[in-house]
């Protein structure tokens, strides 16, 4: 909303800054960064208050676990609505309210927080580990996932609320381009004038290559890692089956790591951090033609919300790292993991999160591999899943665990950028 401010430069100058991604996106970070400061003792105080405490899972109730995360269970639960604040104000404050990509990914993380907030109070009021069923919280997020391939296939729009032009640049299309010529300097040590802010460039500086149409750019799946991205039309039925495998994994994934004071949201910052840069360029077609990835119009206004994620995650580790004072929940976990899988979807780098969250998968894959090597051989591969409790359990301490796992985020963060130039 604040950009809104720049419409009136011709009285103050200064107010043109409003006009910049890379201010507004700054902007967002350290307004939500403040907001889970400010108000992150309040939050704590209000949980305790109403004596939503971190109900521990039956099964860690015995050994040496037990022993280990025992004085836990006065920990309030539910932080994850400090985040959810946070970011929203922030976004709504920052970035184009009329960039539908925006609302779309708001009502990822809102959704699915609300799921996630159903959850925890299931399980704070019964004084158990259950919650909501299984089928009951996989039906929901099939419903979220449904919600967001509807928008994007049927509602086929711009970020400008306008319907989407068949031209170079629409918003909505996928527009793989080849890197311009370089040009060179007017005189030797020039620098380039060129506006390098996103808003500001425009279709007509790359060459497009033959694009998908209309109806199948959201079905597309682009593959990575080649210099001419490889993009396959999965169809109807196929993109929506993928859709919803992507959200729930990457929900679920967020979910299971959320375990160690400070892991789960640790490693969300890497993974949005990551995102920001690839949404950065996705709404650049200078910088899409020259990275070779897809241009996406209107998704530089997603590096703003991810990077309102970055801030609110590092305001709210400063209550969550070691010893917790505030855990997420699956209201927070939820949220960011589908506003995360929101991204990718919206920018085509879905198979990119096997790379950017190769954390969330490794957490995810141990649990899977624990529970088929039991049901087909009766054995265990680890000694508990999630495979940070394993390590636990093999004599390392939870400041260990965490911080070895924030390392193994980063780079695997700095790994999908490098995809950039293997490209």
């Amino acid at each position: 909303m604040l950009l809104w401010l720049s419409k009136y430069e011709a009285s103050l100058q200064v107010l043109n800054v409003f006009r910049y991604g890379t201010l507004r996106a700054m902007g967002a970070a350290l307004t939500a960064l403040l907001i889970c400061l400010i108000f992150g003792p309040l939050t704590i105080k209000l949980l305790r208050r109403l004596k939503l405490g971190q109900p521990l899972r039956t099964k860690t109730q015995v050994g040496q676990l037990a022993e280990l995360h025992g004085s836990k269970r006065a920990t309030p639960t539910m932080g994850g609505l400090l985040i959810l604040i946070a970011v929203t104000v922030s976004s709504i404050l920052w970035i184009n309210p009329e960039n539908r990509f925006i609302w779309l990914v708001l009502f990822s993380l809102i959704s699915m927080g609300a799921i996630g907030f159903w959850d925890d109070y299931l399980k704070v009021k019964y004084k158990n580990s259950k919650g909501i069923s299984a089928k009951t919280k996989l039906v929901a997020q099939i419903a979220v996932a449904t919600v967001i391939y509807l928008y994007l296939n049927v509602f086929l729009i711009s970020p400008s609320g306008t319907q989407a032009p068949a031209m170079p640049g629409a918003a909505g299309k996928v527009h793989v381009t080849k890197a311009p010529p370089p040009v060179a300097p007017a005189t030797p040590g020039a620098l380039d004038s060129t506006n390098l802010e996103l808003s500001s460039v425009t279709a007509a500086t790359a060459t497009p290559m033959p694009t998908l149409s209309a109806p199948a750019n959201w079905r597309a799946l682009c593959v990575p890692f080649l210099k001419d991205p490889l993009i396959i039309d999965m169809g109807v039925i196929l993109t929506l089956l993928f859709f919803i495998a992507v959200l729930i994994g990457t929900s679920n994934g967020v979910n299971m790591t959320d375990g160690l004071d400070g892991l789960a949201i640790g490693c969300s910052i890497t993974v949005c951090g990551c995102y920001a840069i690839f949404c950065y360029i996705a709404g650049s077609s200078k910088y899409a033609a020259y990275l070779f990835i897809p241009y996406v119009e209107g998704a530089a206004e997603l590096a703003i919300f991810c990077s309102a994620m970055v801030g609110a995650g590092l305001g709210f580790l400063w209550f969550n790292c070691h010893p917790a004072k505030v855990f997420m929940g699956d209201t927070g976990s939820l949220a960011i993991g589908s506003a995360i899988a929101t991204v990718a979807i919206c920018i085509h780098q879905e198979l990119l999160l096997v790379v950017a969250g190769g954390v969330f998968v490794a957490e995810g894959g141990s649990v899977m591999l624990q529970i088929l090597s039991f049901k087909l051989t009766g054995k265990r591969i680890f000694a508990m899943a999630p495979l940070h409790h394993h390590f636990e359990l093999k004599g390392w301490n939870e400041s260990t665990v965490t911080i070895r796992f924030w390392i193994l985020s980063l780079l695997f963060a700095m790994i999908a950028l490098a995809t950039l130039k293997i490209r």
